[in-house]
């Protein structure tokens, strides 16, 4: 074992931090100084010459916790409706997983000193085929890992974090060059990746009209890759009533049957008080969301109870929890974050004992989407899985995401390389499900 270990170049992730002049050979070949909180590292030469509109990148700092970011130089590149890039949800975030995983918030600067452009970056470890199809390649390699885990158990260094709606974390400021911020934080992640032995380098989700970023990426050197679609209730209606007049005739009578199997002993409670979050989330209550997530398809983060404690202390009524009870127990929940004039629905729990008679899955998300429209946004955001049941019942149209993606050792970019197709096949993006034509939904998995 220890041959085949030396041989795939294992090594156990460490928790080290950042501080310290870097000890490894740069991925990239030999570059100008680059300054990441105080320790100088390799980084590629820039081009001089500035325009009006293009300002060329100097300096990257990296803090080891969302606690020490300057928000000052954060929020200057940050738009005040990017919750996802919120210093209170990445602060979060990291504290739920601060046991398992590691994080670094990093910020860009232009030969001026001003900020260019911030992200994220995650380490944590991830099954390899999580995306990957049924082939006989993908069945081989899982297979092999039975033998050698090592094989598809994988430390990867993501930019993105592990809660999303199918964004990036990736903000660069207008008038900056694309080109020179990607070179720059490539050097860093790749800095970070060689310390913490991350096998992989991914960063993640990026969409349409972020192609130019992809770009970049791809020419140095990046594989680019599908994610899972996206689903989201675009324009949508201003209340239930008109969503459902949306449907046909036979699917608003299967909506409306639906929700009739709640008997007059199931409430909907809808609260964004954090201190009735915090009694009615109990512990208990969280193994429903345990319950969702060991039917998941797709499984990257497992957050503990406090995470949804503290998104509601922290975000107050822009987090909004629904919970459907029995008496005065929770059988299922669902929880929105609201920000700026769109509705994220992030996570669900289930009772399954109780789905078979209550249909608590379909009505939860019927709940949340209820409870989305009374707040007058422009989208309700689904995520990425049970396309079907979106594009039929929540009248979703779906878009592309896109991974890019590199090995930092020769073994991991040879596996890329040979099966990249295989663990990451192209994701057929389906047109938006006529309400007259749409099958029937699949069985329920996450939200």
């Amino acid at each position: 074992m220890a041959k085949i270990r030396a041989l795939i170049g294992w090594r156990p992730v460490s928790s080290g931090s950042i501080e310290g002049e870097m000890t490894s050979k740069p991925l990239q070949k030999p570059m100008a100084s680059m300054q990441f909180d105080g320790t100088t590292i390799a980084g590629r030469a820039m081009d001089s010459i500035r325009s009006a509109d293009t300002t060329s990148v100097e300096r990257v700092t990296i803090w080891s916790s969302a606690s020490c970011v300057d928000s000052d130089l954060w929020e200057m590149v940050r738009q005040p409706d990017d919750v996802f890039m919120d210093l209170r949800l990445l602060g979060v975030t990291e504290n739920a997983l601060v046991n398992t995983d590691q994080f670094w918030f990093l910020l860009v600067r232009d030969e001026g000193g001003m900020p260019s452009a911030i992200c994220c970056a995650w380490l944590t470890s991830i099954q390899g085929t999580l995306l990957a199809d049924n082939s006989r390649v993908v069945r081989c390699l899982k297979l092999a890992s039975r033998i050698v885990p090592a094989l598809n158990h994988h430390p990867v260094l993501f930019c993105g974090m592990p809660v999303s709606a199918g964004q990036s974390n990736l903000r660069i400021r207008p008038g900056a060059s694309v080109e020179d911020v990607v070179e720059r934080l490539n050097a860093a992640m790749e800095w970070i990746a060689s310390r913490q032995a991350a096998r992989f380098i991914a960063w993640k989700e990026f969409a349409h009209d972020e192609q130019h970023i992809v770009s970049a990426l791809r020419n140095i050197g990046y594989l680019v890759a599908d994610s899972l679609p996206m689903n989201e209730y675009l324009n949508p209606a201003a209340s239930f009533d008109q969503f459902l007049l949306e449907h046909h005739k036979k699917k608003r009578w299967d909506i409306r049957k639906t929700r009739k199997s709640l008997t007059d002993r199931i409430r909907l409670h809808v609260t964004s008080q954090p201190d009735d979050v915090r009694q009615l989330y109990s512990d208990d209550v969280h193994q429903l969301y345990y319950a969702v997530l060991r039917r998941s398809e797709h499984r990257l983060e497992e957050l503990p109870a406090d995470f949804f404690r503290e998104l509601s202390a922290q975000f107050g009524r822009d987090f909004i929890s629904c919970f459907l009870m029995e008496d005065e127990r929770v059988i299922a929940f669902g929880n929105i974050l609201i920000a700026g004039s769109t509705a994220y629905v992030l996570y669900v729990g289930i009772d399954y004992r109780l789905n078979a008679e209550y249909s608590l899955y379909f009505n939860m998300m019927y709940s949340l989407m209820q409870e989305s429209l009374k707040l007058n946004v422009q989208c309700v955001s689904w995520g990425q899985t049970v396309d079907e049941f979106k594009r039929s019942k929540l009248c979703c149209t779906q878009s592309s995401r896109t991974v890019c993606l590199k090995g930092t050792v020769s073994w991991c970019r040879w596996l890329l390389s040979a099966a990249g197709p295989h663990l990451f096949p192209t994701r057929r993006i389906e047109p938006a499900a006529s309400a007259r034509t749409a099958t029937q939904s699949p069985v329920p998995r996450a939200a």
